[in-house]
């Protein structure tokens, strides 16, 4: 779902290339994945909105499906040893995923 929200929402009013980089690397037990576009952002309002929805660990209603699913997925896996942060501004988006290797945590 990052990849498509990418190119669905990043690029959706822009003309430009469309130009994602992902990035996965791992420190001792612990995954890092970076998934980032260079496309519009994501509006102030929209993205606070979507940061309190993940926090509450919210299901989703119409908007932000992908998002909301893979941070319940995130979540029903791994409780409170994940994280999902979102970055955004007029340059574009990043959401960073940081997880234990071992499946709710446990080595």
């Amino acid at each position: 779902p990052l990849v498509e929200n990418c190119i669905q929402h990043g690029y959706q009013t822009l003309k430009s290339e469309i130009m994602i980089d992902i990035s996965l690397s791992q420190r001792e037990e612990t995954l890092y994945v970076s998934v980032q576009d260079y496309g519009q952002g994501i509006p102030a309002h929209v993205l606070k909105q979507l940061k309190e929805q993940i926090l509450a660990h919210e299901s989703p209603d119409s908007g932000h499906m992908g998002l909301l699913n893979l941070n319940k997925r995130l979540w029903l896996l791994f409780k409170e040893k994940y994280q999902l942060n979102i970055r955004s501004s007029a340059a574009g988006t990043r959401v960073e995923i940081v997880v234990p290797l071992t499946p709710g945590g446990k080595s």
